[in-house]
């Protein structure tokens, strides 16, 4: 027959029985001690009762525990209630702390008279004793796996404890505790079913290898077999037959044991025990006797026929597979689908809430339930109500019942009534759609990842400076450019050299800074505005000059190149004030003509001559044919006799020329001349790092000593020269200035050149500016303008999956390709100044043509093809840096940002965001609002300073997904349009008031402002979570909780900050110990960090913060997308705080960063962080990658705490 071929496959051990001597314990004296303070707390009355159950049960030690777990229990609730109280006080109303103030003194007396001890075998009651016998027997066994039933959920929980602490048991026993979860327990012992889920997980893998557990693991979860199970409890209230059967059938390993725990002598036990084998072994008579009429299909014309006709009442079926629910088991089935659910938020924990509504009239059915379900269930679908029924329990099963059916035709279960795979780790609130849209968003975000790489990008030369040297009827048209400088005490010097360019300078005159000795110089450059005319002999004249002055300074220079510009002289005297550009023959056409008709062998003659050798740069062959600047012509020295070289190999002037050639004949009667090397030094840009290192070496700074016999006269004056020594910078800047004018045309935005010069220069130009402070700026932009547009644009759409389109749109790919649309990225400055890489532009023409030549290719346009290494991060930095520019120019105004974000990135987008509102779907608005809604408009809107023109926005923004409230939405997509205003706010408050922090430094300050436990801070010093609309008990107390700490933890703090109308932004704030270690500062931070900023130490609730940031959204979509009307919210609410706590002297930088900086400086650059979800735990999974390595891991909750961990745990190896 059927079941006798089942039974010889299925193992069924037979009970083995244990027997414990009776024994009558003696309560300890911490039990008498507490008994005897019962008159004066009576609520000690049910734990005393309870833990002698337990003495009795387990064993004094576990009977002090469970003493202890009361105590501590009742400590929190009168911590609650002192907090109550204050709130009271608030209010005029006096409450008596007497009986407080009493249990507190009983605590501490109890805590000195009895500490906590290691637990023993004597300390156990006789049973427990042998059930450490009978595990103990497992010892020497590697394969034991047991479970241990017991009847309580606190003997469950007090036997885990004792058995992973009592004698040699923790050595080989790891023990995890599986029980039901309630509320109503005197002792409070209980599990979430995610906990559930947890320790079966732990168990299966092998990470625990004995459960103590309830009823709850008897079935229902995939537990592994195991070759030991124990039942403790033997009486008849602890173990009917159904949990006699389910209990022993855990025991599925062939050679497993079921044992039984009874007590010597005890008729009931061993009669109880002996009924329930007599009536298992009656049902299995039944079924054996009935086998053959169940065995044959084809005589029931329907399969579920005889189900359906032996149904209850209420049941519904699936055809499919014959699944089933009634309302027994609507409700079990019901919580297994929520605990599916992943949810971020404490509030909306993932289990239904049932409402219990009293009908009004006689009827034999009075009570219906309704079940909130939780926020990943579609909005249409969250609230489900049930049929009247004749009592609480029943309505809330059938609610229970009308959910299952509901979410199965809706797609959210299976034909197996079990929750679809695919939707219970995500969050859906829209249905099918939204998953759909959903899934196709993550696949784009998952290649978006793969698209990292570097590219060569041609570097653009502007245009206007392309423009060749064309001769009109002889004359060639061209503009003039003088130069003058402004050291640091103010006093204006013109420079002897001036140039010439076809087009003029976009702005009639240009001024900036440069450092040729590290300290800072003013440029000016002006236009004159008369154009002159030259002829073609000049022209050629002008490229000799231009030729003799640069050669000395650039590397590789030749004068056949066709430059866009020729420095000319300009008729000055040295150290004279700067020329009016007005006078005419401001070009020195003597110092041009001499220059370039120059006779270097009449001139040597000069070297003999100490005043005329002093005049001339000085041109040495045998030293490389370097340029020299005279500076003293050194009478009664020859050429062997000692000097005072910076190089210690040479002691004379001959030694530097015989190291080249050891017989050169040296005239022992020549005069020594004492000189410098032209300054080699082109980047003057910045007066830190690369700049300052492209300083020749010590030797070559150093004096040089040259003999006129070797030398010749170099057609430039030495002072002229010197002025020269400026002009690759000027240049340099002037392509840069070029070049920015010609982008901001071409992408028609307004702002000034010297911003957007900025925008675009990267660090690796090594400028004394680059975009990192801009591109922080405009990334906070960036994301408050796509916020905005798919908040508007897709008005349906969660909150998930509109960061998911956030994500994409602002990723650095899309930005890459709006960057190579709009032409940007050949303008980015990535390639530093330097004399061996850089030359003048040069044009494509190389000789002047009148305007009737036919021109040909050029070999000298190669020159201005050059490229550049550029990420495609970099060019998407550089789009966010432009956008930034354009904040900057006018900081309270988005248009001129907006329209660059409509040029660059795509017309979708608005330029004036008021065109939005059109556009805005807000949902219908009750007649009425609900109860206590206008007292909530009333307050915060006192709080934060604004009316609204639709309040119902304002009490979307206090409702939670929990919320009983139908008619209003939650309070989530404002939360996500509010989040993008706060960061953009909090980015441009520190940007200005910290001109010259690093980016890095801005962001660790941003997120220290708008991080979830700052903002809960805030939030609940204003009173925000008071006006939380939610039907979640675990919100309420997790609300009541922090609270709670939040009070306790300032109680011995200064006063906070008061909430006033307006704050001005302060200035910079420095601070800084130069004269500890970095050791030492950092740990110095981080303990005046925890002390200041204390709410770091608290666990915030996420409701409380998004709720700040939903009532910064509301206004923003009230005042009709107006930034500055948040702002004028957040100085009456958030700055106060800022100014208070959030300062670069009190923030540390992010682990993560901290350690990008740690791995650079060890000079490592192939290195990255993947982060993927974990499978078997959930959670995040970052690793360390080097070298294609995994070097270390880390686990988080999330990408960004899992990355934050991983970083933590590296810098502290």
């Amino acid at each position: 027959m059927m079941h006798d071929e089942i039974s010889r496959y299925a193992s069924r051990p037979s009970p083995t029985l244990r027997y414990y001597h009776r024994e009558t314990p003696e309560p300890p004296s911490m039990w008498y001690y507490l008994r005897d303070q019962y008159k004066r707390f009576p609520y000690l009355e049910k734990p005393l009762i309870e833990t002698y159950k337990i003495l009795k049960n387990l064993g004094s030690w576990c009977c002090i525990q469970s003493l202890w777990s009361t105590l501590r229990q009742i400590e929190r609730d009168i911590e609650k209630s002192l907090a109550r109280n204050l709130v009271a006080a608030l209010h005029g109303i006096t409450t008596d702390t007497h009986t407080t103030d009493a249990f507190t003194e009983m605590l501490l007396d109890c805590k000195s008279r009895f500490p906590e001890t290691t637990p023993t075998p004597s300390d156990c009651s006789p049973k427990i004793r042998l059930l450490l016998t009978v595990l103990g027997e497992y010892r020497s066994d590697p394969s034991f796996c047991g479970i241990v039933f017991v009847q309580r959920r606190f003997t469950a929980d007090l036997l885990g404890q004792l058995l992973g602490k009592v004698g040699d048991m923790r050595r080989f026993l790891r023990v995890g505790v599986l029980m039901g979860h309630s509320v109503n327990d005197v002792l409070r012992n209980s599990m979430k079913m995610t906990e559930q889920y947890q320790a079966v997980r732990d168990f299966r893998k092998g990470k625990l290898n004995l459960l103590v557990a309830t009823k709850v693991a008897e079935e229902g979860l995939d537990i592994q077999a195991c070759n030991l199970v124990i039942r403790l409890d033997m009486d008849k209230g602890s173990m009917n037959l159904v949990n006699y059967i389910q209990s022993r059938g855990r025991a599925r390993d062939p050679n497993a044991k079921f044992v039984l725990l009874m007590e010597e002598n005890n008729i009931e036990h061993r009669g109880h025990q002996l009924n329930l084998q007599r009536r298992e072994q009656e049902i299995r008579d039944v079924l054996r006797a009935n086998a053959l009429k169940l065995e044959k299909p084809e005589l029931v014309d329907d399969a579920w026929a005889v189900v359906r006709q032996q149904a209850p009442p209420y049941a519904f079926y699936v055809e499919k597979t014959g699944a089933t629910v009634t309302l027994a088991s609507a409700v079990g089935m019901l919580y297994y689908f929520c605990a599916m659910q992943v949810v971020d938020d404490v509030g909306s924990q993932a289990v239904p809430q049932y409402v219990l509504t009293l009908l009004a009239g006689e009827t034999d059915e009075p009570w219906m339930a309704t079940v909130i379900l939780p926020a990943t269930v579609p909005m249409e679908f969250r609230h489900i109500n049930g049929r009247p029924m004749r009592s609480k329990l029943l309505a809330e099963r059938m609610a229970a019942y009308e959910a299952i059916k509901v979410l199965y035709k809706q797609g959210l279960l299976d034909d197996y009534l079990m929750p679809m795979p695919n939707l219970t780790r995500r969050r859906i609130k829209y249905g099918d759609e939204e998953y759909i849209a959903r899934t196709e968003q993550e696949k784009r975000l998952k290649e978006l990842k793969s698209k990292k790489r570097k590219r060569n990008h041609k570097a653009k030369v502007a245009d206007s400076l392309l423009r060749p040297w064309v001769a009109d009827e002889g004359l060639i048209t061209v503009y003039l450019h003088v130069l003058h400088t402004t050291a640091a005490d103010g006093s204006p010097t013109a420079m002897p050299l001036g140039f010439l360019a076809v087009n003029p300078m976009p702005v009639p005159e240009m001024t900036f800074p440069i450092w040729p000795l590290l300290a800072q110089v003013d440029v000016h450059i002006d236009k004159v505005p008369t154009p002159i005319q030259i002829t073609e002999a000049q022209l050629r004249q002008f490229r000799r000059y231009h030729y003799l002055i640069l050669q000395p300074i650039i590397k590789h220079f030749h004068e056949t190149s066709a430059h866009a510009y020729l420095v000319v002289p300009i008729s000055v005297a040295p150290n004279s004030p700067p020329c009016d550009i007005h006078e005419p023959n401001l070009i020195d056409w003597q110092a041009l003509h001499d220059a370039t008709h120059f006779n270097s062998r009449m001139a040597k003659y000069a070297l003999s001559s100490a005043d005329a050798a002093l005049d001339y740069v000085i041109q040495d062959p045998r030293h490389y044919d370097r340029k020299f600047i005279p500076l003293e012509f050194c009478t009664g020295k020859g050429p062997f006799d000692p000097v005072p070289f910076s190089d210690e190999h040479y002691q004379s002037a001959a030694d530097g020329y015989r190291k080249v050639n050891k017989k050169l004949y040296i005239d022992e009667n020549d005069t020594v001349i004492r000189a410098k090397l032209v300054s080699r030094k082109v980047n003057m840009l910045a007066f830190f790092n690369i700049a300052h290192n492209e300083l020749v070496n010590a030797k070559e700074l150093g004096d040089v000593f040259l003999l006129p016999q070797f030398c010749q006269v170099y057609p430039i004056k030495t002072w002229i020269m010197e002025s020269a020594t400026l002009l690759p910078s000027i240049f340099f800047f002037l392509e840069l200035y070029y070049k920015t004018h010609e982008l901001r045309t071409k992408i028609s935005i307004n702002v000034d050149i010297q911003s957007l010069l900025t925008a675009i220069t990267a660090p690796s130009a090594t400028m004394q500016f680059n975009y990192e402070r801009f591109e922080t700026l405009g990334d906070s932009f960036l994301k408050l303008a796509l916020t905005l547009h798919c908040f508007v644009a897709h008005p349906l759409r969660s909150e998930g999956l509109l960061s998911m389109y956030m994500s994409q749109l602002q990723s650095n790919h899309e930005l890459f390709k709006a960057g190579m649309r709009c032409g940007v990225a050949e303008y980015v400055v990535a390639t530093k100044l330097s004399r061996t890489t850089w030359a003048p532009a040069t044009i494509p023409d190389s000789t002047p043509s009148t305007p009737n030549t036919t021109t040909t290719q050029n070999p000298a346009k190669k020159a201005i093809d050059t490229t550049q290494l550029l990420s495609d991060k970099q060019i998407a930095d550089v789009i966010e840096a432009i956008l930034g520019a354009c904040v900057h120019q006018n900081s309270t105004d988005p248009r001129i940002a907006a329209q660059a974000l409509h040029n660059i990135y795509s017309n979708a987008f608005n330029v004036d965001w008021k065109d939005y509102i059109k556009a805005v779907r807000l949902s219908p608005r009750p007649s009425e609002m609900r109860d206590g809604g206008r007292i909530t408009v009333d307050r915060v809107q006192k709080l934060f300073g604004y009316e609204f023109k639709d309040p119902f926005l304002l009490l979307e923004a206090f409702t939670h997904p929990t919320s009983a409230d139908r008619t209003v939405n939650c309070y989530q997509r404002l939360e996500f349009l509010g989040d993008a205003v706060l960061g953009f706010c909090a980015v441009r408050l520190f940007f200005y008031r910290y001109p010259d922090l690093q980016p890095g430094g801005l962001v660790d300050l941003k997120d220290a402002a708008v991080n979830n436990a700052f903002l809960a801070c805030v939030a609940a010093n204003l009173g925000l979570h008071r006006y939380i609309d939610h039907f979640s008990s675990a919100l309420s107390e997790s609300i009541t909780d922090y609270c709670e700490d939040l009070y306790s933890i300032t109680k011995s703090r200064k006063a906070l900050p008061p909430v006033v109308e307006n704050s001005n932004i302060l200035p910079s704030e420095r601070a800084g110990s130069p004269t500890k270690t970095r050791l030492e500062e950092k740990a110095e931070l981080e303990e005046k960090q925890r002390e200041v900023q204390y709410w770091l130490d608290l666990e915030a609730p996420k409701t409380i913060s998004d709720i700040y940031e939903a009532v910064l959204g509301a206004i923003f979509l009230d005042s009709g997308f107006e930034v500055e009307q948040v702002w004028e919210g957040m100085k009456r609410t958030w700055l106060p705080w800022v100014d208070a706590y959030i300062n670069p002297s009190l923030i540390s930088r992010h682990p993560y960063r901290e350690m990008a900086v740690h791995l650079r400086k060890l000079g490592c650059d192939a290195w990255r962080v993947p982060c993927s979800g974990d499978p078997e735990d959930g959670g995040f999974i970052a690793r360390l990658m080097m070298h294609k390595e995994i070097v270390s891991e880390a686990k988080g909750p999330s990408r960004k705490l899992a990355r934050k961990y991983l970083a933590e745990q590296v810098l502290e190896v």
